[in-house]
């Protein structure tokens, strides 16, 4: 059971899995205007750069926004501009896994991947053990952290694999900030959870 969705909560108290939550969230994100979107992904960008694990990192993996989601676009061009050594995810859907390789210019390091989204023309399966900040996309967060993502279970898997130092933190808009989501035994949660509204330190540890 969810709760505590804005302003649809009357239309989504009764869903419990995971499925429903899915289209329920993706139906629900599609119909968020564009100018909305634009003007909550900068507050996200700015809160996210005033996070004293952002201003002490160096090595970034950052997912290319996709659709609706948070805008990660401005997100990596300032990281580039501030010397960061910035990482892209890449899909590898025979093993449903996640690599990442370095990338230097949004614009010309990229090429269109798997489900159509951007990700880094060269692959050198850079190591995630080095990576100091994760950023993680989802269609909703919850605030201990737990999300729903699109089915593949691919960050989870990338998550269970990094070392405590690397702090992971999740977009989300402030309207699918939810109080809490059904989550299994392979589920990760995020240590941190960024909106346009407020930042929440979660513990990013299973209860």
């Amino acid at each position: 059971m969810i709760a505590g969705i804005e302003p649809q909560a009357k239309r989504g108290d009764f869903l419990e899995t995971k499925e429903e939550l899915r289209e329920f969230f993706l139906n629900f994100r599609s119909n968020l205007g564009r100018e909305q979107l634009e003007r909550a992904s900068i507050a996200i960008k700015n809160r996210f750069f005033k996070l004293d694990e952002v201003r002490g990192a160096i090595k970034f993996m950052v997912y290319y926004s996709y659709r609706n989601e948070v805008s990660t676009h401005g997100l990596i061009k300032r990281l580039l501009v501030d010397n960061k050594e910035v990482y892209l995810p890449y899909c590898l859907p025979e093993k449903r896994e996640l690599r990442i390789s370095p990338i230097n210019n949004l614009d010309s390091d990229l090429i269109t991947g798997t489900y159509g989204i951007k990700e880094p023309k060269i692959k050198l399966n850079s190591p995630i053990e080095e990576l100091d900040v994760v950023v993680v996309p989802g269609l909703a967060f919850a605030r201990d952290g737990y999300r729903i993502g699109y089915g593949g279970g691919y960050y989870d898997r990338l998550i269970s694999r990094l070392p405590e130092k690397t702090k992971t933190i999740g977009l989300i808009f402030h309207s699918l900030l939810v109080e809490s989501l059904p989550f299994g035994r392979y589920d990760q949660p995020v240590d941190i959870v960024v909106t346009e509204r407020e930042v929440i330190y979660t513990g990013g540890e299973d209860d």
